[in-house]
């Protein structure tokens, strides 16, 4: 099965695939639900967008671990690569 590139939520497995690679984690947020800028470290900034995969083999490849991930970062009309991680095993 080709592994396919999908919008990833900012969850538990992407927070440790990027810790376990030394990628800073503790300024990450989630957007609140209604819609605005999320709050990190007292200030608005822009939501970050994460792209991951889940393993080839996965029959729902959202259901299974983040296995590599890559991070953009709205700032005005550019964006910022945010994060890129591939899972070491």
């Amino acid at each position: 099965m080709t592994p396919t590139i999908h919008p990833w939520p900012l969850r538990d497995d992407l927070r440790a695939l990027l810790a376990r690679c030394g990628l800073p984690v503790a300024d990450l947020c989630t957007p609140p639900t209604g819609g605005g800028l999320p709050t990190g470290r007292g200030q608005a900034h822009s939501p970050q967008q994460f792209f991951g995969m889940g393993p080839p083999d996965a029959a729902d490849p959202l259901a299974a671990p983040c296995v590599a991930v890559v991070g953009l970062e709205a700032q005005g009309p550019v964006g910022l690569l945010r994060s890129l991680a591939v899972a070491p095993e």
